[in-house]
């Protein structure tokens, strides 16, 4: 049942938020106990704060059935309960499936299932049909947000990804939730992975788009539980369905000489810089420039290549001085 869902998630954030999330989660749920938000990663300090205020509306798909997504604010999900466009038959087997109590395109007075939903409209034997729209908003700090929408008729489609294509499933904005056992801490294990890999891939885009560096001086990389680092087409389905895999980006201030490892923080969305363990051990990096870089990156995440290229300069000039010593 849809609202057993949805009073679930709320039940288990709420727990969440008393625990291990503190005060970084935020719970709303609307009067009438049709609406639930979820937002994280809400801090003003964090890269993810800088975004335009709305998110473009967008269109999800579920069965034959185009829904328009809601315009919403900040990193949130959203568990909408709302009334399905095709009314559902009275007498209509739930064993049959979803797709057999809505309509598609196809289904007008020529085929049968079309037949059948106007001598049942004619009758007034039609019901409307409760669903379940879930929609996702993510912000970068560089352009607009992500936008991701689902509805389904059943909470057991969720269990399901909406893109069954394999080969995108790591690039596709997508998340999946077992009905029959919800765990709302896995759900935003999930979504915050996936968020922190998009945030980290657009700065990754940024540099490479600067021009400022050779090819080559961002790597998307991934840290395992055992500390080795792995290439995206290393990482098994079960490091990116499970989230194991910590998403980083390493940059090179100097070739093969000298390098930052930046992470996305999963409970606040901070983007935490810290020196690559590949930096050689005569760099003159020190701490205070480490954390000078992270507080600079979460303010203007969109000019981490203008950061690098100061961090070089500023470097070249602490070896110019200890040089003259």
């Amino acid at each position: 049942c849809l609202v057993v869902l949805l009073e679930t998630i709320v039940k288990q954030a709420a727990v969440l938020r008393r625990t291990r999330w503190e005060n970084l989660l935020q719970i709303d749920m609307s009067p009438d106990r049709s609406v639930l938000t979820l937002k994280y990663w809400t801090s003003s300090r964090a890269a993810s704060s800088h975004h335009p205020t709305t998110a473009p509306a967008t269109m999800a798909s579920s069965g034959n059935n185009a829904v328009p997504a809601p315009a919403i604010r900040g990193n949130v999900i959203v568990f909408r309960l709302e009334l399905l466009p095709v009314p559902r038959p009275i007498h209509a087997s739930a064993i049959e499936g979803p797709d057999a109590l809505e309509a598609s395109p196809k289904d007008d007075h020529t085929t049968e299932r079309g037949e059948f939903l106007r001598i049942e409209r004619d009758r007034r034997n039609l019901i409307s049909k409760i669903g379940l729209n879930v929609t996702w908003s993510a912000q970068s700090g560089l352009g607009s947000p992500k936008v991701w929408t689902r509805t389904v008729s059943q909470a057991s489609e969720l269990a399901v990804a909406s893109n069954l294509d394999n080969s995108s499933t790591l690039h596709e904005f997508d998340m999946t939730l077992d009905a029959e056992e919800v765990d709302t801490e896995k759900l935003l294990r999930q979504v915050t992975w996936r968020h922190a890999r998009t945030i980290l891939e657009s700065l990754h885009n940024s540099v490479a788009a600067s021009r400022l560096f050779s090819e080559g001086a961002v790597e998307l990389l991934y840290a395992t539980s055992l500390g080795a680092s792995k290439q995206e087409s290393e990482l098994t389905s079960d490091e990116i369905n499970f989230g194991t895999a910590t998403p980083k980006l390493r940059a090179w201030y100097r070739q093969n000489e000298g390098a930052v490892d930046i992470t996305v923080d999963a409970y606040t969305g901070r983007l935490v810089v810290r020196a690559s363990e590949v930096v050689a051990t005569s760099t003159s990096l020190s701490e205070a420039m480490v954390s000078q870089l992270a507080d600079q990156l979460n303010r203007a995440p969109w000019r981490l290549a203008e950061f690098l290229v100061d961090m070089r300069s500023s470097l070249a000039l602490v070896d110019l001085d200890s040089l003259a010593f």
